[in-house]
Parts: structure tokens; C-alpha cells; sequence
């Protein structure tokens, strides 16, 4: 019996270096569901490829962006020169 269910994969987005994150992942491990691991810190994904995955699920990008990543990524104040 060839279901719908089966032919689904969970993709996991997820950095290894964020310990909460290695915690999820260990978690969705156990799930034993088939399983697409995305390791941010060794592959970065692509505004295209954040807005085609918002697009597919049906929600805005800005929910699929974890704010204090932006804010590690930013420089918070301008260089004085």
C-alpha cells in the first residue's frame, strides 16, 4: 500500500552550531520519519530557495526567519569614519 503519507519527506532547516537547534534535530531523529537534514552552517540557503519554501507551505517568509540570527548577522551600529 502505497500512501501519501509515505511518499513524504520532512525537510529540517536547521544550525549546527545553535544548541537548541541540535536539540530538535535529535528530536526529529527519533521521529523516524524521512528526513532531509539542511545544515545552515555548511549549506546556506538562498532567498530564492527561503521564498519558494514560505510559497509551499503557505506562510509569509518573515515567519520562516529566526530574528536573533538576523541580528548576529547585522552590524548593529554604523563604523565611525
Amino acid at each position: 500500500m502505497n500512501t501519501q503519507a509515505e511518499n513524504k519527506e520532512l525537510v529540517f532547516i536547521y544550525n549546527q552550531n545553535k544548541r537548541f537547534d541540535k536539540t530538535c534535530l535529535a528530536r526529529v531523529k527519533s521521529l523516524n520519519v524521512r528526513l532531509n537534514e539542511i545544515n545552515l552552517a555548511k549549506e546556506p540557503v538562498t532567498a530564492t530557495q527561503i521564498k519558494e519554501l514560505a510559497d509551499k507551505i503557505g506562510i509569509p517568509v518573515h515567519s520562516l526567519i529566526n530574528a536573533e540570527m538576523v541580528e548576529e548577522l547585522s552590524p548593529s551600529r554604523k563604523p565611525n569614519c
